[in-house]
């Protein structure tokens, strides 16, 4: 019990990578568009017939182009290095970097205004991402491990559920507490 107690009162540090699902998928579409449609524009505005040979070669440099931009804006743009802190309050996250892709680069919630925490395995690379829904602001934060620190990740997911139901457990108590202490002045 004073242990648990003591890990309520501590606080929590971890360092993870921040992303949200909207910005990621929303790049993961325009990027493709994008690209498609400029090579597409390009070669169908150039009035000399061309040769298989480079109709080819300019759909091959822009799906290799594709391919590249779109890893360096997931890697380098939507997915973040960030400081993630837990404790009684709620949950604190700071961007190590800044992207012009997301409008703050600190957040903090209490725990009231956190929804849901669920855990999601990703078949295709083989990883953990954490996911957190947010009440107010309404939106949905997914955190995952920095390359070799899927332990750190790992016990960051236990801590944030942790922390969630400890407050899940003392809100019913202090909202009783209150109505009886309305009740008497009343």
């Amino acid at each position: 019990m004073v242990l648990n107690l003591l890990k309520l009162n501590a606080m929590q540090t971890y360092n993870l990578n921040y992303h949200k699902n909207s910005t990621l998928l929303f790049f993961m579409f325009l990027v493709p568009i994008s690209l498609a449609a400029t090579t597409l524009f390009i070669l169908l505005n150039i009035s000399e017939p061309l040769s298989e040979y480079f109709f080819i070669s300019v759909i091959a440099a822009s799906l290799l182009l594709m391919v590249l931009l779109l890893r360096w804006v997931v890697y380098n743009k939507i997915i973040i290095p960030a400081k993630v802190e837990l404790n009684t309050d709620g949950i604190f996250f700071e961007l190590k970097k800044t992207s012009f892709l997301y409008n703050t680069n600190s957040f903090f919630a209490s725990w009231q205004h956190v929804e849901n925490i669920s855990e999601i395995f990703c078949s295709k690379t083989g990883r953990y991402f954490y996911r957190i829904r947010f009440s107010s602001p309404n939106f949905t934060a997914n955190f995952s491990a920095w390359k070799n620190h899927e332990d750190e990740a790992e016990k960051f997911f236990n801590d944030v559920r942790y922390y969630r139901d400890a407050y899940s457990l003392v809100r019913p108590k202090m909202q009783e507490e209150n109505r009886q202490s309305w009740a008497h002045l009343s």
